[in-house]
Order: structure tokens, then sequence, then C-alpha cells
């Protein structure tokens, strides 16, 4: 563990260097309060860093329980924040402030079902937020603003839950998703970024993005790549300098009730991939063959029922006449043995 000798600088910071922590027993150590259980977390709190070579706060391999709140972290040369490692579900990071760090605001990997809430996020050289293989998270009402990169940025982290940040006028994505699908991402605020507002990528299944604002983006307000399956729902895209919502390569997907207006290209333009426009034939083919073959065999049943209809009445009639003929010659018969 390294921590930075403290010194005192107000009744809410502390000021520290940097905090390293490689196991529970260090993690016990630096907090301020808490036992590591889920009720009762370790507790890193009211903290002022600037770390001149390292990460602000750097927790690796833990199995307890901690959050990180109301730290202020200015100007590391690497993230502000990153937990790596850790225990599944241990980790909440909430209401800190960390800005104009050399990489990431706050990273996460290999740290799945955390929890990262209200927190302000800009200036950073890299994202604001990141996360990798980091799934079954929540990411909420937090402000990454002014990165470099992208505001919020998750890779291979699926089945995760995004609401209610404000990612405006970060130089690419807003929003960045990539191979992070079965995804909710709802209510944010994407605005004024220097590619997409909310850019899903190679996110196959079952993502909703869903009641989000997009507005004046430099690219796409939402753009859907190789991310079929998804829904796109009650979502604004206006101003955007090309497309209000561009789906590519992203079929099977639901949009609905989505209003784009006054886009450079165009409002919404689907462009669904080979295979989908090839299924999409085959599947119209077979539909309207179908139509076709069904019609052919109702019309060879009913001329068959008529044909097998008028050969009854046929065999019907000449039974009749044969019959008839029959009894006629009977009598004819029987008059002439009367007769002699």
């Amino acid at each position: 563990m390294v921590v930075s000798p403290n010194r005192s600088i107000s009744q809410n910071y502390t000021v520290n260097d940097s905090i390293v922590v490689t196991n529970d027993s260090e993690l016990a150590a630096v907090a301020n309060n808490g036992t590591g259980t889920a009720s009762d977390p370790y507790i890193i709190a009211n903290r002022n860093i600037t770390a001149s070579i390292a990460h602000g706060i750097h927790i690796i391999g833990t199995t307890k329980h901690f959050r990180i709140e109301n730290c202020w972290i200015d100007s590391s040369t690497e993230s502000a924040i990153f937990i790596q490692n850790v225990a599944t579900g241990t980790s909440i990071i909430a209401n800190n402030t960390l800005n104009n760090n050399g990489e990431a605001g706050i990273r996460l990997n290999y740290s799945g079902n955390s929890t990262v809430e209200n927190n302000t996020v800009k200036n950073n050289g890299w994202y604001g937020i990141h996360f990798f293989t980091s799934g079954f998270s929540t990411i909420t009402n937090n402000i990454c603003s002014n990165n470099s990169e992208n505001g919020l940025n998750l890779y291979k982290t699926r089945s995760s839950t995004i609401t209610n940040n404000i990612c405006n006028n970060n130089s690419e994505n807003g929003l960045y998703l990539y191979n992070s699908g079965s995804s909710t991402v709802t209510s944010n605020i994407c605005n004024n970024n220097g590619k997409n507002g909310i850019n899903l990528a190679s996110s196959l299944s079952l993502t909703i993005i869903a009641n989000n604002t997009c507005n004046n983006n430099s690219w796409n307000g939402i753009y859907l790549i190789n991310s079929g399956i998804s829904t796109v729902a009650n979502n604004k895209c206006n101003n955007n300098s090309e497309y209000g919502l561009y789906l590519y390569k992203s079929g099977s997907s639901t949009v609905k009730n989505n209003i784009c207006n006054n886009n450079g290209k165009a409002d919404i333009v689907w462009d669904p991939d080979r295979f989908t426009l090839l299924a999409t034939e085959i599947f119209n083919f077979i539909l309207l063959y179908s139509r076709i073959i069904f019609f052919i065999f109702v019309t060879g049943l009913l001329l068959l029922f008529l044909f097998v209809s008028r050969r009854s009445k046929e065999v019907i009639n000449l039974t009749i006449k044969t019959d008839l003929t029959n009894d006629t010659e009977k009598e004819t018969k029987s008059s002439r043995k009367k007769m002699y």
C-alpha cells in the first residue's frame, strides 16, 4: 500500500498524493470507517488527491465491499480512480469530482456488478468513465463532459444499466458501447459531441436505447453498427450534422416514436447488412410464392371438387339410365310372354 502523508486542508478534505490498495488488509487500513460488508462497506471519503506519477486511487484484487465517495481528484497523470479485478458487486463510486486527469476519470477493469453514480468527470485526457469487462453494472446520474475521447465508454460490459447521465462536449462520442449488448441505455443527454451522441457497436441482442436526447452532434445523434435485435424508441435526435438516427448492419431491430428533425443528411436511416437484406428477400419470396402456391392449391382443390362432382353426376345419371333401360327391357319381355 502506498499512501502519501496526510495534510489536513479543511474540515472536509484530507490531501493525499495517491492511494494504492492491493489486498483487503490495505483496504481496511486506508478506509475512513466501515467493516467491509455489503451493509457496512469500507468508506474512502473526503480525499483531495493530486497524483503526480500515478492513479489517484488504485484498488486491485480486493474481496471486501467498499465505497469511494466525496473525493476530489485533479490532475493525476493516469486515471483518477482505477478499480481492477475486485470481487463482483463490491465496489461503489459515488459523488466524486474527477477532473483534468491524464487518462480516465473513472476506470474499472474486470470488476462486474459495480455502481458508479453522481460523479462529475470532466476534461480528462482519455475517457470520462471507462468500463472494461465489467458487466451487470449500474452507471447513473454522472456528468461526463469535455473529455478528450468518449464521455462514457463501455467495452465488453454486457447487461449494464446506463441512465440519466449527461455526456456533452466530448471530443468523440458522448456514450460509446462496444460488445456490450443486452444493456439498457435510457434518459441520457448526449449533446454537442465530436462524433456521435450515442454509439452502439457490435452489441448484438436486446439492447434498449430509449428516452435519450442526442442533439447537435458532429456526426449522428444515435448510431448503431452491427447491433441488431435492439430497441430504439422515444429518443430526440435533432440538428445533428449527418443523421439523427442511423442503423447500419443492425437488422431485426425495433425503431419507433423517435423525434428526429433538421439533421444534415437525413433524419432516420436504416441500412441493414447484406445478410439481413438476403434474409428479408428470401422471406418476402417465400411469402409471395406461398400465396401463389396457396392460390394454386385452393384452385386445384376447387377444380378437383368440380370435376369429381361432375363425374359423380354423370355416374349417377348413367346408373339411372341403365336402371331405366333394364326396367324397360324387363317390361318388354313380360309383355311378350303375355302375348304368347
